[in-house]
């Protein structure tokens, strides 16, 4: 062992140059070793803020070198809501991001951003909401909002998953917890390594701005159909379980600080809320396990207290029966392919299924409560 090393260590440095040689074999005095080690670590942060300011894999600074690429939803919305050009908003969950920001400006006249993120909650939208006025409050014109029934009752400060906090303020001098945040690294790596292994899309589709993260969806419409809605229907238990109490007293908490407090103080903002298609086999699923009756009932509340503001806009698409039956235009129970975003656009822009009284919510759940019980669905 020891023979071999001491054979090793002349023969490698036959092989270096004579300045490396000298410079690493030459005995080095504490206090330059001390220095040596300080200047290394030194260039490694400065090369790591440097790497991180020039690829900016989370939008953070108005101007960067490394591509533009919508993922990482929550990561990347706050940098974007401030330096993006805009004057609308959408807000939603992973539903609300298939949308095509052309059909709105096509149709509704309208030049929004995407403030969609998986799972989006009514506190986490306030959030977005927030901070789009704060970068564009003289120039945003209208706010596009799903009001998604598994939103409806959690409580008025829940997340679904936690913020990044230090990405939702401002940029500071220095900016460390971003220049060297190994978590955001290894999200990015693991979004590129999809993107270039797995992803159907092209590197194009997540740069393209009017599909900001939609690059998935858009591209892979295999995903959707009615044998893989049979696979997470069947895969589901449908257990009876109790609505709790206290969920009305989320919404209603939830409901007035993350919504109404909005549209009440913004009068000059056009406000348009609708409640999206989910599946009829979502609405038999919860209707098994004793959730839909209230959720149905709090659709009537909505409208009640939305309509009552004459900046607010309020359409129903959970009663749109030709697309809700239909399983070839779903992916899961309540997930549906991206055409049905882009119409439902154009319905928007043309008023149909819009909500003008509360009678035609009472109505539209009436003819849901009646479809399922002269036809439930079949797979």
């Amino acid at each position: 062992m020891f023979q071999l090393t001491d054979n090793l260590i002349p023969a490698i440095q036959r092989l270096l140059p004579p300045v490396v040689t000298a410079f690493f074999c030459s005995p080095i005095r504490a206090g330059r070793w001390i220095k040596l080690v300080f200047f290394c670590f030194a260039g490694i942060l400065v090369a790591g803020a440097l790497l991180t300011i020039t690829i900016d894999p989370c939008m953070r600074y108005a101007h960067r070198l490394g591509p533009t690429l919508y993922i990482m939803d929550y990561e990347t919305i706050p940098g974007m809501l401030r330096h993006e050009q805009y004057d609308s908003l959408i807000i939603g969950s992973s539903t609300s991001q298939n949308f095509n920001l052309k059909e709105f400006r096509d149709q509704l006249k309208l030049s929004p951003v995407k403030a969609t993120a998986s799972g989006c909650f009514w506190a986490t939208g306030k959030v977005f909401l927030d901070m789009a006025l704060e970068a564009r409050r003289d120039s945003l014109k209208a706010v596009i909002q799903s009001l998604e029934i598994p939103a409806y009752f959690n409580p008025a400060d829940q997340h679904k998953t936690e913020l990044p906090g230090f990405l939702y303020d401002p940029p500071g001098f220095p900016d460390c917890r971003y220049w060297w945040n190994f978590d955001i690294w290894n999200e990015y790596c693991k979004n590129l390594r999809r993107i270039f292994l797995k992803s159907k899309s092209s590197w194009a589709d997540y740069q393209n701005r009017d599909l900001m993260y939609a690059g998935d969806y858009r591209a892979d419409l295999m995903k959707f159909g009615a044998a893989r809605l049979k696979r997470e229907f069947n895969r589901n238990h449908f257990r009876p379980k109790p609505f709790q109490p206290e969920k009305i007293q989320n919404f209603e908490t939830s409901f007035r600080k993350n919504i109404l407090d909005s549209v009440s103080r913004h009068p000059e903002i056009r406000f348009l809320f609708y409640f999206p298609p989910y599946s009829i086999f979502y609405l038999a699923e919860s209707l098994q396990t004793g959730q839909l009756i209230p959720a149905l009932e709090t659709r009537e509340k909505i409208a009640e207290k939305l309509l009552a503001f004459p900046n607010v806009e309020l359409f129903d698409f959970q009663a749109d029966f030709d697309v809700i039956t239909n399983p070839d235009r779903y992916k899961d129970l309540i997930h549906f392919v991206p055409p049905v975003n882009d119409q439902m656009v154009r319905k928007m822009a043309a008023g149909e299924g819009r909500i003008r009284t509360v009678e035609m919510v009472r109505e539209n759940n009436r003819k849901i409560l009646e479809q399922l019980e002269k036809n439930p669905p079949v797979l």
